[in-house]
């Protein structure tokens, strides 16, 4: 790690949530310098990333690359401003295209309502929920990209002075990417692997009448793929830098509790809005979409594995244990 201490640079900037409360973008200090991730598209965000740039002495127009872990708005919500202002190139996964065109932007206000009541949530829910739709589309709309170039497996990053290269770990994000350091072994892992909070997949299209349900199966396999890794440090998207073991083993230990905790409530035939009902109610439906899509995402997992089978009646997906006996 000595030789990566002036080279790479974290810059913490913040977010409107209590948890994570901050994003993680990182300085490489290449030839020319570039980063890992923009952060919130906002005005205060790159107020706050300029002047680290400053004391770092770097100017804006010098950063001519930036790479996207994955293109959620905490990660990717300047790179439209980047591209239009200085005409540095963004870099992303193709899987995460429907962020950075627009199309999930439109799919959040025209097919959400409809996904929601396949899912078994009541239309005064689904109002309810509908009142947080605009902001979350707003923002993707704020960073559409005209164009980015694409960051397939194995890709070498054009980063001179560093040996990066591209891991693809979906799950959290259909597109979601880490940069494997090859020199040092260190591993920028967006939000796949957290230090201070377990990885989880979020809402996010497949197609474009569709939600990315696979995000549980693809997570667990992301997780086990960067266990073969000789890693010697992670720097995630978001929390301090932590070992690889302390990690993967969390994550590992979260996965599998999840799944866990849903068979549990699987007594009958149930519906995906069932799953989260009461927890729905507390919350006045602030966290509808987040918590519906993670479940949902989990039956997945479970529908795969053997242990649920749905039935779809009414429109609506009812879920029940495909067990026969006790």
């Amino acid at each position: 790690m000595s030789n990566m201490d002036e080279s790479l640079v974290c810059i913490k900037l913040p977010l409107p949530y209590n948890s994570p409360s901050e994003i993680n973008v990182y300085l490489l200090h290449s030839r020319p310098p570039v980063l890992i991730d923009t952060g919130l598209g906002d005005s205060v965000s790159f107020e706050i990333l300029r002047s680290a740039l400053a004391r770092e002495k770097v100017r804006p127009h010098e950063i001519k690359h930036i790479f996207l872990t994955h293109a959620h708005s905490d990660h990717a919500g300047a790179a439209a401003y980047w591209a239009r202002e200085y005409g540095t190139v963004i870099w992303a996964n193709s899987r995460e295209t429907s962020r950075l065109n627009g199309s999930h932007a439109n799919f959040i206000t025209r097919n959400l309502p409809s996904v929601f009541y396949r899912l078994g949530v009541d239309k005064e829910a689904v109002q309810k929920a509908a009142q947080n739709f605009g902001p979350q589309a707003r923002a993707y709309h704020r960073q559409k990209l005209d164009r980015f170039e694409d960051l397939p497996e194995g890709f070498e990053l054009p980063v001179d002075g560093f040996e990066l290269s591209v891991i693809c770990t979906p799950g959290h994000s259909p597109g979601s990417v880490s940069f494997f350091e090859n020199k040092t072994s260190i591993l920028f892992t967006g939000d796949t692997l957290l230090s201070e909070r377990t990885p989880r997949p979020t809402l996010t299209t497949d197609g474009p009448d569709n939600l990315y349900y696979d995000a549980m199966i693809e997570l667990a396999q992301s997780v086990d793929s960067l266990a073969t890794l000789p890693i010697s440090y992670i720097f995630p998207g978001h929390g301090p830098p932590d070992s690889p073991e302390d990690l993967i083993n969390l994550a590992r230990i979260s996965l599998a509790r999840k799944k866990r905790s849903i068979m549990k409530k699987i007594s009958s035939e149930i519906t995906p809005f069932d799953l989260i009902r009461k927890r729905n109610e507390r919350t006045g439906g602030v966290y509808l979409a987040v918590d519906l899509y993670q479940t949902r995402a989990i039956l997945e997992s479970l529908l795969a594995d053997g242990s649920l089978k749905m039935e779809v009646r009414g429109g609506v997906e009812y879920f029940q244990s495909s067990k026969t006996g006790p």
